[in-house]
């Protein structure tokens, strides 16, 4: 017997799937057709396969990418309407994640429940420190930087408990799965909690390590200019990568909202448990 599922989302195994079938592969046959509903989204998928013989299972994951219309759209009209027709389509048919929900925000559209099951999901991930939780930190804070007004009440406060709650580096009591090092996470990690201390200024964190003088240690080395280390090599592919992450991810985190120097260097996390 072989299963086979594509899910909503590599990240949201625990609703229901976009595509779910069992057949069965007699004696001699080497081979088995699945056909793909048409109402299965182009995107990224996993298609989760699992090969059953009596008490003995087998299971596999292959990542495709699916993509109806192999040729590029061209769009019309300003650089503003051309924008807003990206947000459109990510808003129509962006996998469920927690960028989805921030285009349809932005696009002035009410949360639905695939919005509601992918915060729920960001949420989680956020809350128990799952690996590249840094990378949804990120569009949730702003979210919670444009768009809190237009969030229930009791959304807004879970948000920002996760905003506090976070173990924003290595030096933070913890241990779990994330992955603090390359350039990437060193960025989304130090600018996530500069954003979360212009956003809440607020009675300290519940994360012990976010007070007081080691927080200040904190932000001295993270935040200042010189402090992310980047290694180069001599070879130019291995230049290429480092630096092309560095890049996309110093544009995505810059184009959060803008952070507004204090003084001398960048404005501190201001928790409120230090001057």
């Amino acid at each position: 017997m072989v299963e086979a599922k594509v899910q909503q989302s590599v990240h949201m195994h625990h609703l229901p799937p976009l595509f779910e079938a069992i057949s069965t592969l007699r004696a001699g046959e080497q081979q088995l057709e699945f056909a793909l509903p048409d109402e299965l989204p182009d995107g990224y998928h996993e298609l989760d396969i699992g090969f059953r013989i009596g008490d003995s299972r087998i299971e596999r994951k292959i990542a495709f990418a699916l993509l109806r219309e192999d040729g590029p759209s061209r769009l019309e009209g300003s650089l503003a309407a051309r924008k807003k027709a990206g947000l459109a389509y990510l808003a129509a048919n962006g996998e469920l994640r927690v960028g989805r929900v921030l285009a349809r925000l932005t696009l002035g559209l009410a949360l639905d429940d695939g919005d509601r099951a992918a915060l729920a999901d960001t949420l989680d991930a956020i809350d128990t420190r799952r690996d590249c939780s840094d990378f949804v930190i990120v569009p949730l804070l702003w979210i919670y930087a444009i768009h809190r007004d237009a969030l229930p009440e009791a959304l807004r406060a879970q948000i920002e408990t996760a905003i506090l709650g976070y173990r924003y580096w290595m030096t933070e009591p913890g241990n779990d799965t994330m992955w603090f090092w390359s350039e990437n996470h060193v960025l989304c990690f130090h600018v996530a909690e500069l954003i979360a201390g212009e956003l809440l200024p607020m009675p300290c964190s519940p994360t012990p390590a976010s007070a007081g003088a080691s927080m200040r240690l904190l932000q001295k080395r993270a935040l200042n200019a010189g402090s992310m280390p980047l290694r180069i090599t001599a070879s130019p592919s291995g230049i290429r990568r480092p630096i092309t992450r560095l890049i996309l991810s110093a544009f995505s985190l810059c184009s959060v909202l803008p952070v507004r120097p204090s003084g001398r260097g960048p404005k501190r996390f201001s928790t409120g448990c230090f001057p």
